[in-house]
């Protein structure tokens, strides 16, 4: 299983090395207008936010290529500041309906 998702993660393109894991994960889950959106997200976050050393990993789930996701070190309530950043980028870049789950979305 663990197998899986890491072919998945490089065939999405993940360029990430893993964060040092602090304990809990979360993740952000959202649905961009398109994959270019979604990955301008990610960009922004792994290269300009203040806790992108938070970030594990990104890329698409398992459900169709239609949601993308950005796994996190520390969990939803404990990263509560990098949530916020990360729905205001989405905001700016018009990506609606992101939530932030402690389920992995990688099956």
């Amino acid at each position: 299983m663990a197998m899986g998702a890491l072919a998945l993660l490089a065939a999405c393109g993940e360029t990430r090395s893993p964060a040092p894991d602090g304990g809990g994960h979360g993740y952000l889950l959202f649905d961009p207008p398109s994959q270019q959106q979604g990955w301008e997200l990610v960009d922004q976050l792994t290269t300009r936010s203040a806790d992108k050393a938070l970030i594990r990993t990104s890329g698409l789930a398992d459900d169709g290529a239609k949601t993308m996701f950005i796994d996190f070190s520390g969990g939803c309530e404990a990263q509560a500041p990098f949530v916020a950043e990360a729905r205001r980028a989405a905001q700016q870049l018009n990506i609606a309906n992101v939530r932030c789950t402690e389920t992995s979305p990688i099956s």
